[in-house]
């Protein structure tokens, strides 16, 4: 008999009118319960109430609940990482009244919160409800959420580069009928529906943009990553021969490339590093052969040479993103004598003279990505011959048309047209794109309708209208816009507009 029989068959003993309300940390448990009337979500403590609570129980006897002026702000730290969660701040508060020597004793707790829940008996009743939901979990999941031990506190996670850090680990497992992202973005969601992940937004098409972990699962899944050598949270900026890999959050704490990191002869991604004015990009970087993901920040017009080089002898290479010190500053690269023959995602976000000339010579590439190129002539006459399925340029061209001949990107699946501030008109030769399945335009302010030819694209569903002028939509209003029959047979159109602030999305078609 399931817990759901049980409770059919206990329904018969109940007076009229009586009530039956379950708890689950699972949402969509609590969603697919028959005849449920109301899903009431428990939303964390206010923090004045936080505040009251946590004060009765760390301050009792002679304090009256009152927090000494010497310990607020150190009381206030310790009750930020509690995040509202009633029994943490009971259980953590009650610690804290045992404890004698006031804010030398209290900065340790806070400091070295890990160390107390797994080791202090008055934390055991916390420390069991929190593990009891990491120690429930599959064990594909486990190791994706301990994974999660490697973020900085409070860091807001990006779904995509979450996705993608995992299947690089090889946490995703091959899914019939799913690529490896889609199979990852189902872990994450359930990791979501088991309130282990924190939700912080949502995008437009009510997917998870980014998250969070709460403070103390942060603390229960680092000590767990500790006692099992998972990974190590290391700090400094010299890399020691006996590191094989590194994992950088140069957003959060400013990291350069650290001296050394040429020793990690093993690493196969690093994301998102800065690099120095006199760094030497090929004595160090050029020597992590075995690369597959390369991300360097604030790249200058001088070490374009080296940057070449140095991509010359990554030959393993399958995703690389490149970012100029700003928007005006021009890369070369153009001296790449032979680029990454299996790269496969290009992201290009810096001033370019040119487009350079080996892009069309990758056999693998499924997505390319443009931004700031400020490109003279048309990208796509160039890029029509590629296999690329995804293809994405933001600030890219400053021509007034785009054209694609008959056959061209014959396996193109999505492109984006962003910020194209001259874009005027968009011509699609019949028989090209033919596989296109979505078109997104974002604040081409001068275009003037949408692309002549868009009505021979059959297997085109959505067309994603981002802040465009009114002009523009009123050429595709439904029925009586002048371009109306150009679009009609397109599944969804979507316009996301601003309104008071806020993003908002109107389905058209």
């Amino acid at each position: 008999m399931t817990d759901f029989q049980l409770i059919d068959a206990l329904r018969s003993y109940l007076w009229r009118r009586s009530r039956i309300i379950f708890t689950t940390r699972l949402s969509n448990l609590a969603e697919s319960i028959e005849n449920t009337s109301h899903v009431y979500e428990l939303q964390p403590l206010p923090e004045n109430e936080a505040w009251t609570l946590f004060c009765m129980k760390a301050f009792r006897g002679e304090h009256k609940a009152v927090c000494p002026p010497e310990l607020e702000e150190m009381s206030r730290n310790i009750l930020k990482k509690c995040e509202g969660l009633p029994l943490a701040m009971v259980a953590i508060g009650g610690l804290l009244s045992k404890k004698k020597n006031g804010g030398l004793e209290w900065k340790k707790v806070h400091d070295c919160l890990a160390t107390e829940l797994k080791s202090n008996d008055d934390l055991g009743s916390l420390r069991r409800t929190l593990q009891l939901s990491y120690d429930n979990l599959p064990y594909y999941l486990k190791q994706c959420y301990l994974y999660l031990s490697v973020f900085p506190e409070d860091y807001l996670i990006k779904r995509m580069k979450l996705i993608r850090l995992w299947i690089v680990e090889r946490f995703v497992e091959e899914k019939q009928g799913f690529t490896m992202e889609e199979a990852a973005e189902e872990y994450l969601n359930e990791l979501v529906n088991r309130s282990l992940i924190q939700l912080v937004e949502m995008s437009y098409f009510n997917r998870v943009k980014t998250c969070r972990v709460h403070d103390l699962m942060r603390e229960i899944i680092q000590m767990k990553s500790r006692e099992q050598s998972f990974v190590m949270i290391a700090n400094g900026t010299r890399i020691s021969k006996n590191e094989k890999s590194i994992l950088f959050f140069p957003d959060i704490h400013g990291m350069r490339v650290p001296s050394g990191i040429g020793r990690l002869t093993s690493q196969q991604k690093l994301g998102s590093v800065d690099v120095n004015e006199d760094y030497e990009l090929d004595r160090e970087l050029g020597r992590l052969t075995r690369l597959r993901r390369l991300g360097i920040l604030k790249l200058r017009e001088e070490q374009g040479m080296d940057l070449c080089y140095t991509l010359d002898r990554l030959k393993h290479l399958t995703a690389l993103y490149l970012v100029s010190l700003n928007k005006t500053e021009f890369l070369q690269f153009d001296s790449l004598s032979s680029p990454p023959k299996y790269l496969q995602r290009p992201y290009l976000k810096c001033s370019l003279p040119a487009l350079p000339g080996w892009i069309t010579s990758l056999k693998y590439i499924s997505k390319l990505v443009l931004q700031y190129s400020n490109l003279e002539s048309d990208p796509l006459k160039a890029l029509q011959k590629l296999p690329s399925l995804m293809l994405e340029l933001r600030q890219a061209y400053a021509g007034e048309e785009l054209c694609c001949d008959p056959s061209g990107f014959s396996k193109l699946k999505r492109i984006g047209l962003h910020e194209l501030e001259r874009l005027q008109r968009i011509r699609i030769a019949k028989g090209s794109m033919p596989g296109l399945e979505r078109l997104d335009i974002t604040a081409c302010t001068v275009l003037e309708t949408v692309p002549d030819g868009i009505e021979n694209l059959k297997n085109i569903e959505d067309l994603v209208l981002w802040h465009m002028p009114s002009t523009f939509i009123k050429t595709i209003e439904r029925y009586r816009g002048e371009d109306f029959w150009r679009v009609q047979h397109i599944t969804t159109i979507t316009r996301i507009y601003k309104s008071q602030g806020r993003w908002v999305p109107e389905t058209l078609l």
